[in-house]
């Protein structure tokens, strides 16, 4: 392999390394385009050239002022050093083609925080605790000086952080710090921002098709403007005035979904981004063009398989154990059952195209774990599917094998993807594999002898969930091997388009890699099938998208920014200032037309219509309450706020997903109180839902099927205004197609002004009332306004 060190970046409006027109385009799969590589500011930054080609190398280059070295056994590229400005283009060739990645650099900043400790303090251990490092409790000591002052120095990028500190495990703000905001638990978090350097980059503005190329704005003097198709880098000229040409390249006219990548920066910071579809080398311009792997456009419901609806009793198995409550036995709900819903349009009337299945392989058959807290007694069944005993064959009491692949047919002959639940950090004790391979987990006890589980972080590649769930090691080859392979016949037999991955961050990046690269390999590229992959981790931002990269899973679940959206649409101490900040670092950290998962709720949770209508306190253990005391139905104003939630997570970039009983505003407190069976409506019979509920289950099939039929918000770009604490406005724009949607968590009718809203706005979900650069929108209430003029 031939090996180049180092190139200049490509300057902004030039030529890039292929001639407008065309790629040098090769044999090598790379599928829609490769996501951003975040250099580190300081240290070694590892690519995995196995991320992004499935064939041999041949040359590679990087842009000047990065030392590389080439590890040969492993296709690692060690990084270090700085780029001469924020971004920067490799290249990569292979199979006969030439390959552009995509390079960002940010700068960080030292800072010290700080801590007078009282006198009672003073032998008591200070720590720093906050959004980046994940809230571990015990990872950021601080050291006392002679004055009984604790410090320690973090070196941070920009952006916005909270924190607190802990001392003797009490939970302390800064005394220091005037800006605070509630942490939706009855407290306060303090808030640190990072400013970026230098001069901040104007708004990327793309203005539509012109001769065979995407036109955009003019950019101001120093700022400069980078384009990809798919994987391939190409020309940026300008036109005589100013406007930036784009060339779409003729290869683009060849293939149904292409996409264009633009990124701008200037010499210190990085600026917008964009993602622009072609539909056979044309911008893409109507909804009726979607495919449905366009997964910008998913729109997501989750069923919970045992309690949503039984099609067959035959295969129902309760325990019917006086040690094991009702509400976690087996219920009965099935394959069937959710196909039957399927084909009576249950799914597709409210606007949704994709449903996501909990775990379908075999679980044990007795009880197992025990709960004891407030004197409540019980045990556990496997009803959730989180306990695999085989993780290739499914659960008898779930569906047989033909059943699931006559629900996948089903699904897709209706337009419909299907994603399955899959469990590959641990196992149950009845698993075989624990059987032939017992070294294959990781130790129960610790080196100091103390239990390894529930040790989310400080141990979280090794933790156990509990005592009957051994972690299987995720750093070991064979295991790997083993178990990656055992995940592949959901794809490639059943039938499904793709996983949901549990517990994604308690797994070693070898697991995800491995199994992306089969995925790849004997799916997306063998059968032209563009899958999905989405996971489960709790933690920073930094953490989250560490698992998030072509090599890794697609997307994962955004729960900081459900955690901020639960505050503010729950009226639990957020406000419209820290959600837009909240939402603003999504975007910057995950990309402006990521994937990312945004929920109305899930399985941890209490249910957010049971906590937004005030039955539930985030201060209590929701559990508990849950076992306790009768979770009341939702009030009407925490119905209201639920559908506020459903209209935010429709409007922001992402997959808007709904927990299967949020479109009715089913209540319950915490686990298992938040997985009650589904209700449905029969002929004949009084509807199970109040007239509150009906509208709630109208307003979220508006704004899903609204998220949908709307090109600018599956792939617009955004834009996010806070008005005051209880308004904000999300603009999301494309060519030919403006939505902005104002979002009113207040008790009070607001007027908004809005400019440019054009002659033929209209309000096509929720309610308001529009006049000449205002929209009226009543109390706890949304209004999507769409305009087609430009």
């Amino acid at each position: 392999m031939k090996r180049l060190a180092t190139i200049c970046l490509a300057l902004a409006i030039a030529t890039a390394c292929s001639q407008p027109g065309s790629v040098d385009l090769g044999r090598e799969y790379a599928g829609l385009g490769w996501r951003p590589v975040d250099l580190a500011p300081e240290g070694i930054t590892k690519i995995y050239a196995t991320d992004y080609l499935l064939s041999e190398l041949d040359e590679w280059t990087f842009p000047e002022g990065l030392t590389v070295e080439w590890q040969q056994d492993s296709a690692i590229w060690r990084v270090q050093g700085r780029m001469a400005q924020a971004v920067g283009v490799a290249t990569l060739e292979a199979a006969g083609g030439t390959y552009h990645l995509m390079l960002r650099q940010t700068p960080v900043q030292e800072v010290e925080f700080r801590l007078a400790l009282q006198q009672g303090d003073s032998a008591a251990t200070a720590y720093l605790i906050g959004s980046f490092n994940a809230w571990n409790r015990s990872s950021q000591p601080m050291q006392r000086d002679s004055s009984n002052l604790a410090r320690t120095k973090l070196r941070l990028k920009p952006g916005r952080y909270e924190y607190k500190f802990t001392v003797g495990g009490i939970e302390v703000n800064d005394p220091s710090n005037p800006i605070k905001v509630p942490n939706g638990m009855g407290g306060s978090n303090d808030v640190l921002v990072v400013a970026e350097p230098g001069t901040a980059c104007a708004p990327l503005r793309i203005l539509g098709e012109r001769d065979n190329a995407l036109a955009v704005a003019a950019l101001p003097k120093g700022q400069s403007l980078l384009a990809f198709w798919n994987t391939y880098q190409i020309g940026v000229t300008k036109a005589e005035d100013g406007t930036l040409m784009v060339a779409i390249p003729d290869q683009a006219r060849e293939t149904v979904r292409s996409q264009i990548h633009l990124y701008t920066h200037n010499a210190d910071r990085i600026g917008g981004q964009a993602m622009v579809p072609l539909h056979e080398g044309k911008i893409l311009s109507s909804a009726q063009q979607f495919r449905r792997d366009d997964w910008e456009a998913a729109t997501m419901y989750f069923a919970l398989i045992d309690r949503f609806s039984n099609g067959n009793p035959l295969n129902d198995r309760p325990l019917n154990r006086d040690d094991v409550l009702p509400a976690n036995d087996y219920h009965g709900g099935d394959v069937e059952g959710i196909q039957q819903r399927l084909e009576k349009g249950f799914f597709q009337s409210l606007g949704f195209n994709t449903i996501w299945l909990s775990p379908l392989h075999r679980n044990p058959q007795g009880a197992w774990g025990l709960w004891t807290k407030g004197g409540v007694f019980t045990r556990f069944s496997g009803y959730h599917g989180y306990w695999p005993t085989s993780t290739s064959h499914p659960d008898p009491r779930m569906g047989t094998q033909d059943e699931i692949r006559l629900f996948n047919n089903a699904a897709h002959e209706r337009g419909l993807n299907t994603l399955i639940d899959f469990v590959g950090h641990h196992v149950h004790l009845e698993h075989p594999v624990l059987k032939a391979q017992p070294n294959w987990t990781t130790s129960l006890y610790l080196p100091d002898s103390s239990l390894n589980t529930e040790r989310w972080d400080d141990h979280r590649l090794t933790t156990w969930f509990d005592k009957h769930l051994p972690t299987l090691n995720s750093t070991l080859p064979a295991a790997v091997m083993a178990m990656t392979d055992s995940a592949m016949p959901w794809i490639q037999d059943y039938g499904f388009d793709g996983f949901r991955h549990d517990a994604s961050k308690h797994v070693d990046q070898l697991y995800w890699r491995t199994l992306t690269r089969k995925l790849k390999e004997r799916v997306a590229y063998a059968e032209g099938r563009r899958l999905f992959q989405i996971g489960e981790t709790y933690g920073s931002p930094e953490l989250i998208n560490s698992y998030v990269g072509s090599g890794l899973l697609d997307a994962q679940f955004d729960f900081n920014l459900y955690d901020a959206a639960v505050a503010f649409f729950g009226n639990l101490g957020g406000s419209a200032p820290a959600l837009q900040a909240t939402l603003e670092a999504s975007l910057a950290t995950y990309g402006a037309n990521h994937l990312m998962g945004n929920i109305s709720g899930n399985q941890d949770r209490p249910r957010f219509v049971t906590l937004a209508s005030g039955h539930v306190s985030p201060q209590e253990d929701t559990k508990l309450a849950g076992y306790t005391r009768a979770t009341p139905k939702a009030t009407e104003a925490g119905l209201n706020r639920l559908a506020l939630l459903h209209a935010f997570n429709c409007a922001i970039p992402g997959i808007p997903v709904c927990f299967y009983g949020d479109e009715v505003g089913l209540e319950g407190a915490n686990d298992p109180d938040n997985r009650r069976d589904m209700a449905f409506e029969a002929a004949g019979k009084p509807s199970p839902f109040s007239k509150a509920q009906l509208l709630l289950r109208s307003r979220t099939s508006d704004v899903f099927l609204e998220r949908r039929s709307s090109i600018a918000l599956c792939f617009g770009q955004t834009s996010v205004r806070a008005i005051g604490d209880d308004i904000l406005v999300i603009t999301r724009s494309y060519p030919g197609e403006t939505m902005r949607v104002v979002l009113n968590r207040g008790d009070k009718p607001v007027s908004v002004r809005i400019n440019d809203l054009g002659s033929d706005a209209r309000v096509v979900a929720g309610e308001g009332s529009l006049s000449t650069l205002k929209a009226e929108i009543p109390a706890r209430n949304f209004a999507y306004i769409k305009s087609n003029k430009k």
